[in-house]
């Protein structure tokens, strides 16, 4: 679920609505104007009363517009690829003359290495 916030946005109160409709709920973003949780799938027959709730409170909480959208195993796998990047650049690139996963570091890569050279 994703809320667009108001400069006014109450970011503990909606938690707390969520909270109560649905169950222990945690953010998951809250960088700039954007607010986001993730929604249990298992709890979806009480997403109705929680976006009335939303709705009647909207000015009362900060929110200028929310929604929400089932991910998908592509954003699944997506999520899951960027952080075994992320973990192996850091276990392996970091503080190293070159970084052989080349999007992180193409500037210092040699031309004769990549990834994929070194994989087969």
């Amino acid at each position: 679920m994703v809320i667009v916030k108001e400069p006014t946005c109450d970011v503990q109160a909606i938690t707390r609505v969520l909270s109560d409709k649905i169950g222990e709920i945690q953010v998951d973003q809250d960088v700039g104007a954007e607010l986001s949780y993730s929604l249990p799938e298992a709890k979806s027959h009480l997403f109705g009363e929680m976006f009335g709730e939303l709705e009647r409170r909207k000015e009362q909480l900060g929110i200028a517009s929310y929604g929400a959208s089932i991910t998908t195993m592509e954003e699944v796998f997506v999520r899951y690829d960027m952080a075994k990047r992320a973990y192996f650049h850091t276990m392996f690139c970091v503080n190293k003359p070159f970084c052989c996963i080349p999007e992180w570091d193409k500037r210092q890569q040699p031309k004769s290495m990549s990834w994929n050279n070194k994989m087969g």
